[in-house]
């Protein structure tokens, strides 16, 4: 009776624990959120909370969830929005458990969710408040309530931020191979024997253990991978070296929920055995002297008569001639390295979809073996999902046809039933046939602020460059293209632009020097919250991130290829007819 009576203690204790503080919130909050709860939302997981303490004269408008999806690479935020009262909610379109982080203004959380699964977060305005004003940015005094709140109210104790980056670059350029890898697995088992001597372990629930653990094995194998990867020097690699690769479960799909898997599957799949260059047997469209003449119409100048000249001995009979004519014409194309690389472009599989399925299939049977051989592994999950990872790149360099044949040959080792129907999925995204003219932005919130910011340029294309000044990649693609633009400024083209980037990623100052700097005419510097709402129309979070507008409005392209910008914007003034969009 005695031992009965403490177990219910015991368990009233865990109750209270996890339960409690929501008895403090009001009841019309209570209410709503129960409700919440049992909302069957269909392919969407509701998400639902409450800050308490929440000030009057404060008005949180958004947050964000980062919904990245790694085994299709699809980009996907959701918003999360707030009422007055310190309500907040989000729907997330979830296709596996993910232990994902909140954003709320510069501070943030983890939770723990599952499709299907709703779940309530309750948030303390204090803790928020305090952490915001001494720049701390992960919250810890979280109560949950659902049906993974016991795992989430566990998952909270443990500090699961892995932030040992500087420490790995110090040791990764200071080590050689052997010595790095047996440094690295000593922090490794320090890391997880750390949290098994925790109070709280013994008594965590299996799941809450296996997530943790899951975590930390994929932040070092990421790292023992990553070193890898960057070291120059090959030769002083042992033949054991991923051996520890034999510490990861690579058919456990909870693995898919960390959130270091990401970094992980990028680490394996760009290993230096898996670099294998795929081959590619395409004849040109056209020789270099007709691409002169008929593409960049330079039939007229000095250049066309002189390389026409050289293919003309190259082509006689006499091989002493001939071999030197074709070392002058290496030559001449070295020196013209303009010509060549719009040749290059112009005959590029990616431009021309031109690529054999057979090719693609000896690609990854030669990764098959490298698996096998170099890795010691066996056919498994994470492997599969490295494949389907590689699809939306693989069906670029095809037609629909080949396209077709290489799928129903591709998916025959693809040994799960829900990568399968990933594979048929990105297939039918990669050649699916939209309407020509674009479609509408919808009726939303996003959907109405950016229709008033496209507004003004009604009648021309519009390429929009979400960018920041933080991002590298954004600020040398807008420098490369100044004089494009101010081309097609001074032409009054039919094409224009417009940058859109938000207070936090481009202070005041540096964002006013860096317009003036590249002539950026048309640029719009956004609140974080309304640049939230266009990350949400346009289901992006990483940038830059490229929107093409046609003359009236409809989206052409919401994530438009801009790494061939020139060879989109031929075809895309051939379609239309557009006499200003031009080129040397």
């Amino acid at each position: 009776m005695k031992c009965k009576i403490i177990l219910l203690s015991l368990y009233l204790t865990y109750c209270h624990a996890l339960y409690g503080q929501w008895e403090k919130i009001p009841d019309s909050v209570s209410l709503w959120i129960d409700a919440q709860l049992e909302i069957d939302a269909g392919e969407t997981t509701k998400l639902v909370g409450y800050i308490q303490d929440y000030p009057n004269n404060v008005h949180l408008k958004t947050g964000t969830a980062d919904l990245y999806d790694p085994v299709a690479s699809e980009e996907q935020i959701a918003l999360i929005s707030f009422d007055k009262d310190g309500r907040f909610e989000a729907s997330l379109s979830l296709k596996y458990p993910k232990y994902l982080q909140l954003y709320f203004d510069d501070i943030a959380t983890y939770v723990y969710i599952e499709p299907g699964a709703n779940l309530a977060i309750l948030l303390n305005w204090n803790e928020i408040y305090t952490k915001a004003s001494k720049g701390y940015s992960l919250l810890r005094n979280v109560h949950y309530k659902g049906k993974n709140a016991s795992v989430n109210a566990e998952l909270v104790k443990f500090h699961l931020a892995l932030n040992d980056q500087e420490i790995f670059l110090d040791f990764a350029d200071k080590l050689a191979p052997d010595a790095f890898k047996k440094w690295q697995i000593t922090r490794w088992d320090s890391t997880l024997h750390k949290f098994y001597k925790e109070a709280d372990w013994a008594n965590s629930l299996p799941l809450t253990k296996h997530i943790v653990q899951n975590e930390v094995n994929s932040h070092y194998a990421s790292q023992l991978l990553k070193y890898a990867n960057n070291r120059e020097k090959r030769d002083d690699f042992p033949d054991n070296y991923y051996d520890f690769l034999n510490r990861i479960n690579f058919n456990d799909s909870s693995l898919i929920a960390c959130p270091s898997f990401l970094q992980f599957i990028n680490s394996f799949e760009n290993s230096p055995p898996f670099i294998i260059p795929i081959p590619v047997n395409v004849a040109p469209k056209k020789s270099v002297l007709d691409f002169m003449r008929e593409e960049l119409d330079m039939e007229a100048t000095e250049a066309y008569r002189e390389f026409k000249s050289l293919t003309e001995i190259a082509n006689e009979t006499d091989s002493g001639k001939s071999d030197s004519a074709l070392r002058e014409i290496a030559t001449w194309l070295a020196n013209n390295p303009t010509i060549l690389q719009k040749y290059r472009t112009y005959n590029s599989p990616i431009q021309n979809r031109s690529l054999k399925a057979s090719s693609l299939l000896l690609h990854w049977a030669a990764k098959d073996s490298v698996l096998t051989n170099n890795f010691k592994l066996e056919k498994n999950l994470l492997y599969n999902i490295m494949k389907i990872r590689a699809l939306k790149s693989h069906f670029q360099l095809m037609d629909r046809v080949e396209g077709k044949a290489f799928i129903h040959s591709f998916k025959q080792g693809i040994d799960f039933p829900w990568l399968v129907s990933e594979c048929d999925r990105l297939y039918e995204q990669a050649y699916q046939k939209g309407p020509v003219d674009g479609y509408p932005l919808p009726e939303t919130k996003g959907g109405a602020l950016f229709k008033k910011i496209i507004a003004p340029y009604n009648g021309k294309f519009l390429l929009v460059d979400f960018w920041a000044i933080y991002c590298p990649p954004c600020i040398s693609n807008i420098q490369d293209k100044q004089q494009t633009r101010a081309k097609f400024r001074k032409n009054d083209a039919e094409l224009d632009f417009l940058f859109i980037t938000s207070e936090i990623g481009s202070p005041q100052k540096k964002y006013d020097d860096f317009v003036r700097e590249q002539g950026l005419f048309n640029s719009i510097r956004l609140s974080k919250d309304d640049y939230y709402l266009l990350q949400d129309l346009f289901n992006f979070n990483g940038i830059p991130r490229y929107v093409l507008v046609n003359r009236i409005g409809n989206i052409m392209n919401d994530d438009f290829p801009f790494y061939r910008f020139e060879g989109e914007m031929r075809l895309l003034a051939e379609q239309y007819g557009l006499t200003k969009i031009t080129f040397p």
